[in-house]
């Protein structure tokens, strides 16, 4: 059993997590069972690094998380405003019915 929570715990995370930015199906599972080792770990140990090493990587997760959810949001604005921005200068002389009537 594992006792201490090193670096490479929170490597191993780190990797899973960009496994299933890559497209892996099975990372939820693979995750939550690195998640409980580390946690397995530090209730197997009373000391106080083994719970902080545990929070430390969740927060880098999160913040790994956090960063992608915002990239992609960010590149789909930019992909988006070219649309709108194309489709605008195609539609340039745009004609707008009223009453029947066409006006340029």
């Amino acid at each position: 059993m594992m006792k201490t929570c090193s670096r490479d715990l929170l490597q191993q995370m780190t990797e899973t997590y960009k496994t299933r930015i890559a497209g892996t199906d099975d990372f939820r599972s693979t995750l939550d069972a690195l998640f409980f080792t580390a946690l397995r770990a530090a209730r197997e140990s009373d000391t106080l690094r083994q719970f902080d090493c545990f929070k430390e990587a969740e927060r880098y997760l999160l913040r790994i998380a956090a960063s992608s959810y915002l990239s992609g949001l960010m590149a789909g604005m930019a992909v988006g405003g070219k649309n709108c921005d194309a489709e605008k200068s195609s539609d340039a002389p745009t004609r707008r019915e009223k009453d029947g009537q066409r006006s340029a």
